[in-house]
Formats: C-alpha cells, sequence, structure tokens
C-alpha cells in the first residue's frame, strides 16, 4: 500500500472516530433517555439520562430485560409493539407506557422505536428514544376528572371524590381539603382526609404552628422534606408519618380566601412539583365554587329559617294585646331559638333599670328587680351606639369596668343587649346572657334580633295604645277601629316587606351561581370547538383508525355529537340568559335598596311587575290568556318611592287579572272570540305624571265605585280578599307621593285606573 492509501485510511479512521464521538457527545448531553435492546428484550446501552427519567444508573439494567420496569397493565401493549417492529421492519412512533422509577412511583413515558438490521435487512436489535410525559398526563388526568368525575357530586361525596383523584394523581400518601371556620384566621375544619385506604371524619383544629398557616399567609405552601421537624407542635403530622407537604389556597368568587386543599408524603416530594402546584390549582377552583355554592345555599336556608321564625313571632306577638304577654311571648322565643341561658326584659325608668319578666336556666339566680343606672353601669348613651346593639362576646374582654363587673357577678360569659324606645319615649332594653361558656354572636342572629326588637317595640305601642283606648269609653270604638287598621296595615306592610327581602335574597342568592355557569357557558363552547378541532385534525391525519376506535365512534354516533354539542350548548347560554332576566326583574320589583325617594324609570316599574305576574297573565284559568297592550309616552326620570309604587301596580293589574279570572270561571259570561286585554298607558301633563291601566272586564257597578278604596272593603270571596290592597295603594300615591288615584268604570264594558303623581317630590 502506497503513501497515498495509507494517508487516505488514516484520514477514514480520523474522521470515523470523530464522527463516532460526536454522536456519543450528542447522546450522552440529550434530555432524553435513548436505550438499545435486543430482540429478547434484553437492554444492551442505556444513555446517561436514564438516571434523572427513572432514578437508575445504566450500569444496573446493562444486560437485563426491560420488562420489570414496565407497568403490568402496560407490557402487554409494549411487547406486541416490540414484535411487530421485529416482523414489519417499521419504525413505531409515540406509543405511551409507563416505567417504575427507582423511588417507587410511575414515570409516563413516550417512546419511538426503530429496528437495527444487518446487512441483509434482519432486525437484530431494537433502539429506542423514550421522552418522560408524566406532566402532561396528569394534566390530563386532572382535567378529565373535574370534567366527568365530580359532575354528579355534590357536599361531602364531592369533597371526598377530589382528594381521593388527587392522591392518585399525584402518587402520595394523603390528600386533603379544609374550610376556615371564620374571619379569624384561628381555626379550620378538616373537610376531607384520604389517608390512601379511608377518610378521616371531619374535625376542627387550631392553624397556628401547623403548614395550613403558612399557606393562609402566601396563597401556597410547599416543604419538600423534614415536615415534622419545622412543625414540632404539630401532633398530627407526627401521626401520619408525614415528610413533605404542598398545598395551595382555596379562593371564593370575590378573591376572598375560604380554605386550603393540599397534598402530604410519608417521603420527600420529588423536584417536580410545580406539576403538582398546577394540579392543585385546578382542583382548588372547582372546590372553591362547590364551597361556595354549598356556603351560599346553608346561608340561603339560614336566611329563610330566620324568616319563618320572625314571621311566628310577629304573629303571636301581634295576636295578643296584653302587654305582659307580648314580652313573655318574646323573651321565651329570643331564648329558644339562641338556645342560650338567659332573657330578660327591663324598663328604664328615672334613673334605675327594672328588670320586670325573665327566662332562664333553673340554676341561676332570678334577676327581676330594681338596679340603679350606675350601679349596672349601663347608661342609655352606650347603650344606643353600634347600631342600637351592645355585643360582648367575651365579658373577659369587656372595655366597661363597672358592668364587667355587675356581669361577672351573675357569672355571665357572654351577653348582647338590644335597646328599645317606644312612640311614648318609654326606654326598654332586650338583655341576652350566656353563663356556660363564652359565646360569638353571629351576625345573622343579631339581625334577627334587631327585626324582633322592632317587631317588640310596634306590638308595644299597640298594646299601650289598647291600654289607653280601654280607658276612654267614649272613644273606644273609634280607637279601635284605627288599632284594626293599623294593625292590618303593619302585618300587611311586614309581608311585603318579607316578600321583598326574601325575592331580592333569592334573586341575588341565584344570580351569582347563574352567573358563573353563563360566564362558563362561553369557554365551554371555545373548548368544545377545540376539542372537536382537534378530532377533525385526527381524522385527517388517520383516515383509517384502529377497528376499536372505529367501533367507538359508531357506538357513540361521533358525527351526530359533533352537530348537536353546540347546539346543547347554545340552548344552555339560553336558559341562563332567561333567568338572568327573570332575576333581574325580580330584584327590580323588591327595590329594597331604593326605598328612599330617588329618580326611576316608571317604565321599569311596570314592567318588572308584569314579569312577576306573567304565570297568571300567559292564562286566565280557560286558557285564553290575557293581551297586554303598551302605550307608553315618553316620560322623564321620575322622583318617586319606587318600591310602594311598584305594590300599587301589583295591586291594580292583581285585581284585574282576578276579574277575568271570574269571567272566565262564569260560563254564561263568556262570550265568543272574548279576549281580556289590559291597557297600560303612561304620559306626561305639566308637571304630573299619568299611569292608566284600563281593562275590558266585568266593570265595577256604580254603587260601590265610591267605596273602592275604603279600608277593609272587597268584593270578593271571603277569604280570598283583605279589603286592604287598593286602601293601601290609595294611601300610597295620596299620603306618600302627594297625587290621586281615581276609578272609572262602565259596568259590562270594563275599568280604568288613573294614577298621577308629580314628575319630582322636591327632595334633594
Amino acid at each position: 500500500m502506497d503513501d497515498r492509501a495509507l494517508l487516505a485510511q488514516s484520514q477514514a479512521q480520523t474522521a470515523l472516530a470523530e464522527s463516532e464521538a460526536k454522536f456519543r457527545r450528542l447522546v450522552e448531553d440529550a434530555n432524553d433517555l435513548i436505550a438499545i435492546w435486543g430482540i429478547d428484550g434484553v437492554l444492551t446501552y442505556l444513555s446517561p439520562s436514564c438516571q434523572s427519567l427513572i432514578g437508575y444508573e445504566p450500569e444496573e439494567w446493562i444486560g437485563k430485560s426491560f420488562v420489570p420496569l414496565i407497568h403490568v397493565d402496560d407490557l402487554p401493549t409494549v411487547l406486541a409493539t416490540n414484535e411487530e417492529v421485529v416482523k414489519t421492519g417499521e419504525k413505531r412512533l409515540g406509543m405511551e407506557f409507563r416505567q417504575r422509577h427507582r423511588q417507587g412511583h410511575w414515570v409516563w413515558t413516550d417512546i419511538h422505536i426503530a429496528p437495527i438490521k444487518d446487512a441483509v435487512g434482519n432486525v437484530i436489535a431494537l433502539q429506542g428514544i423514550l421522552r418522560d410525559i408524566t406532566d402532561r398526563k396528569q394534566y390530563e388526568t386532572a382535567l378529565r376528572f373535574m370534567v366527568e368525575g365530580t359532575i354528579a357530586k355534590t357536599g361531602a361525596d364531592f369533597f371526598h371524590t377530589c382528594v381521593r383523584s388527587l392522591a392518585e394523581i399525584c402518587q402520595v400518601q394523603y390528600a386533603f381539603v379544609t374550610a376556615l371556620v371564620d374571619d379569624s384566621y384561628r381555626q379550620s375544619r378538616m373537610l376531607a382526609l384520604w389517608t390512601g385506604e379511608s377518610f378521616v371524619e371531619p374535625y376542627v383544629f387550631d392553624l397556628f404552628g401547623t403548614p395550613c398557616e403558612v399557606v393562609f399567609q402566601e396563597d401556597w405552601g410547599l416543604f419538600k422534606h423534614s415536615l415534622q421537624a419545622q412543625f414540632p407542635n404539630a401532633s398530627a403530622l407526627a401521626t401520619l408519618g408525614a415528610e413533605s407537604y404542598l398545598a395551595v389556597v382555596i379562593k371564593d368568587s370575590q378573591g376572598k380566601p375560604i380554605g386550603n386543599m393540599g397534598i402530604i408524603d410519608t417521603k420527600p416530594l420529588s423536584e417536580q412539583f410545580n406539576t403538582a402546584k398546577s394540579i392543585l390549582q385546578i382542583f382548588a377552583s372547582r372546590v372553591g365554587a362547590e364551597m361556595e355554592r354549598h356556603v351560599n345555599r346553608e346561608r340561603l336556608q339560614d336566611y329563610a329559617d330566620r324568616q319563618t321564625l320572625l314571621n311566628q313571632l310577629i304573629n303571636q306577638i301581634r295576636n295578643s294585646l296584653d302587654l305582659n304577654q307580648i314580652i313573655t311571648t318574646t323573651i321565651e322565643s329570643i331564648r329558644d331559638y339562641l338556645k342560650i341561658d338567659s332573657c330578660c326584659f327591663a324598663w328604664h325608668e328615672s334613673g334605675h333599670w327594672m328588670i320586670i319578666q325573665e327566662v332562664k336556666s333553673d340554676q341561676l339566680k332570678s334577676l327581676i328587680g330594681f338596679y340603679k343606672a350606675t350601679q349596672l353601669g349601663l347608661a342609655i348613651e352606650h347603650l344606643q351606639q353600634n347600631e342600637g346593639c351592645l355585643q360582648i362576646d367575651d365579658v373577659e374582654q369587656y372595655e366597661e369596668p363597672i358592668h364587667q363587673r355587675f356581669l361577672q357577678s351573675i357569672q355571665a360569659s357572654s351577653a348582647l343587649l338590644l335597646p328599645i324606645q317606644t312612640q311614648a319615649n318609654r326606654i326598654g332594653v332586650i338583655i341576652c346572657t350566656h353563663h356556660t361558656q363564652t359565646r360569638s354572636w353571629a351576625t345573622g342572629e343579631v339581625e334577627l334580633l334587631k327585626a324582633v326588637r322592632d317587631q317588640l317595640a310596634i306590638a308595644i305601642d299597640q298594646a299601650e295604645l289598647y291600654a289607653e283606648s280601654r280607658s276612654k269609653s267614649q272613644e273606644l270604638q273609634h280607637t279601635l277601629k284605627e288599632l284594626q287598621r293599623t294593625q292590618m296595615q303593619l302585618v300587611h306592610s311586614e309581608k311585603m316587606s318579607s316578600l321583598g327581602q326574601l325575592v331580592a335574597g333569592i334573586a341575588h342568592e341565584i344570580n351569582n351561581p347563574v352567573n358563573f355557569i353563563h360566564g362558563n357557558v362561553t369557554h365551554a363552547r371555545l373548548y368544545t370547538q377545540d376539542l372537536l378541532d382537534l378530532i377533525t385534525l385526527y381524522e385527517q391525519s388517520y383516515p383509517q383508525p384502529p377497528e376499536p376506535i372505529a367501533d367507538k365512534i359508531d357506538d357513540i354516533d361521533l358525527d351526530f355529537l359533533k352537530l348537536d354539542l353546540p347546539k346543547l350548548l347554545d340552548s344552555m347560554n339560553i336558559g341562563t340568559s332567561r333567568i338572568r332576566e327573570i332575576v333581574k326583574s325580580l330584584r327590580s320589583f323588591s327595590r329594597l335598596d331604593e326605598s328612599e325617594c330617588k329618580l326611576v324609570d316608571i317604565h321599569d316599574g311596570i314592567d318588572s311587575t308584569l314579569m312577576i305576574l306573567e304565570s297568571r297573565i300567559k292564562s286566565d284559568g280557560n286558557g285564553t290568556g290575557i293581551n297586554i297592550i303598551k302605550n307608553y309616552g315618553t316620560l322623564p326620570q321620575v322622583e318617586c318611592f319606587a318600591g310602594p309604587l311598584n305594590q300599587v301596580f301589583m295591586n291594580v293589574l292583581a285585581n284585574a287579572i282576578d276579574a277575568f279570572e271570574d269571567i272566565s270561571h262564569n260560563q254564561d259570561s263568556q262570550q265568543i272570540g272574548y279576549q281580556p286585554t289590559i291597557t297600560i298607558s303612561t304620559e306626561i301633563q305639566d308637571d304630573r305624571v299619568i299611569i292608566r291601566f284600563a281593562d275590558n272586564g266585568m266593570g265595577i257597578p256604580p254603587d260601590i265605585q265610591s267605596q273602592i278604596f275604603d279600608p277593609f272593603f272587597t268584593t270578593k270571596a271571603v277569604g280570598k280578599g283583605t279589603g286592604m290592597g287598593m286602601s293601601i295603594s290609595y294611601q300610597i300615591i295620596t299620603e306618600k307621593h302627594g297625587g290621586q288615584l281615581s276609578v272609572d268604570s262602565i259596568p259590562g264594558q270594563g275599568s280604568e285606573f288613573r294614577i298621577e303623581i308629580p314628575k319630582t317630590m322636591g327632595i334633594t
């Protein structure tokens, strides 16, 4: 061989060596794991990234079969794929399976397999490029669970399902969700704790000195290892054998923390904690919505219970005009509702407090008697502070020394005092005390007692008025009549007030979840379209799917789903929009936040009333329905009391509907082609607003038209009408608004009610 041949051979060998070195550096520096194995499954090469992927050094598995590393559920697919590549000599891309990590958890892997052939084309070995896709699979699992796993779950079942699935997705021993007990951030309630085998019963624990306290301070908390050493006073961690902790805060729709959710393990957390944190945030968002829905439901139920109790108490104290009986009934009801040790009532007279009635536990000493105001340390001015309520959650922390000593002398731990002032300027006080332990008076309890206090003041006024009337025999009949009228009006006003509050409360509670659903329908439509687009891409890329996928497509009728799913979401959007319109009408009609005189749109009030009465307007009892004609003029904003004015609209329209129902029930009065109609007209004349409600009903006989607005006068059957609706309406228009309410009726042709009020009442 001449020198030139030797030189060429040397250069070729050098180039080959450089190429091999470059390839080895590329393989060893790659993030993906590169592996080579024989047809029998014995590994012959593993790149250094083996350690970062599954925790083993390459030398620990070279010369061994890969079978023990594969999850038992995935092994048949892996072996079948290997056989397919050996048999066909073709590459196989994108197979997913799980490998066991050295620390015991499973790592999801995506692999591309290629055959290694000899000189004649026979497959002698296989090589693969493996990539860690655990994060993606965990995200997919978490999102699938949020969509499918909790759709039919509520309450405790929902929380149990969440924490159990969270532990499985993150491959940890424990998962939990808690809720704050109150706004003090001192205690939290464990709603659900999964131990890997069962659930722990809910319990309350102190946040101080626990990792949960850190979560509420910083919105999340991470302790990768040595958890017990960092929180030595948290005894529950030792019981669980906890070594690591990761949790995030749960917030409501207003961004206020309401709980936290996290995972705990008996071994250190892996470095991939960011994935677990993101999954926790996905779960926490859904759990927060469920917790808020649960809280709102409880608040609504509590509100309804308080309104029921208040109405029952009102009926009880209004059924008696005996002052002692009224007070006794009130304090007994308060003690039963609050479940407290004592409730009493006292009058203030000439610098003294006189406790006249009490209900208490048997072991407590009676407090009935006279007390100097200086002895009690209870000044009228002190009582009337803090919105007319003196709330003492803990007597030992009370800052008024004289009153504190008195409460300590009767061994009271907590107290709640509500002053009462009657129309005769008499000052009284309801005194609630608890002795066995301290008590934090809930906001709902205080609000209820204030409402009871106001009703008691009214009842006392009535009782005193009744007592005074009995002493004046010459004015007895007149006084009794006025008392009955006042009583009926107050009852009616309270019922309307309660109804308005209930309507506004229900509308508010419905509004939050409906807005949440309505806002998410848009996102759901976008996500659904993205998924349908993805399916279309799959169909374009893989026009001939495997048989199991093809069978599934036939089973679910994929083409129909693709057409019908967007329609279904559109229907949901229309439905939530309708609910929002109804809620808007309910809130507009109740006008609780607009009880003062202010500028409003009269037409909005009429339309809201029509919306409330829509079910009666659609059918008058005989299926024909009522035709509503609106002849609205151009009205400016009118200064008025919106709530009471809406009540007038309701009374006038309800009477017209009642008249049509009477026609439909009288078979002899029905006419062929008769269409019940109410025409509503509005206009402005000078500085006066005119509103007319005309119907084509039976009309009102001339001899009773002059009595329409008299108290207790009604043409309806016994038990159907109180005779107060039009009387109160007349009072609202004439006295409250300085306007006029009149009626013009022709028997057999119909009636027209005419409302006239000033455009402005001159109130600034």
